[in-house]
């Protein structure tokens, strides 16, 4: 189920950012872009028996937001603009696991997994 779930996200996401193919990059098609990958996010997880925090969807969304490559690989939407991001250690830890559960083998994944590692050394240093 969650390898499904994060092709039918990821192919949503490859739809959107199609309709921007041959836009200029002005700040308002990025803001467009972004706002789209929340829209796609909200649909995917609302369609699924998965739940996340609306932070959580907006950090998803800025991950894939920065990683969206421009003209084959000449580089990522981040290296033109920056972005508020949310700081992981700001999502709840169910969130967290569900995350990890869902994004396995994705460029975020790296980022998940060691947050969840701080959390259960964390929770190690306080027993």
């Amino acid at each position: 189920m969650e390898i499904r779930f994060k092709n039918i996200l990821e192919a949503r996401f490859r739809s959107t950012l199609k309709t921007f193919v041959n836009q200029r990059l002005s700040p308002i098609t990025l803001r467009k872009i972004k706002v789209a990958l929340v829209n796609d996010i909200k649909c995917v997880f609302a369609a699924s028996n998965f739940s996340i925090d609306d932070i959580t969807k907006e950090w998803l969304a800025n991950q894939y937001f920065k990683h969206v490559e421009l003209n084959g690989g000449e580089g990522t939407l981040i290296d033109l603009v920056i972005i508020k991001d949310h700081e992981l250690s700001t999502i709840s830890d169910v969130d967290i696991e569900t995350l990890y559960s869902l994004f396995s083998g994705t460029k975020i994944f790296d980022d998940i997994v060691n947050e969840k590692e701080r959390r259960v050394q964390r929770g190690k240093e306080t027993e």
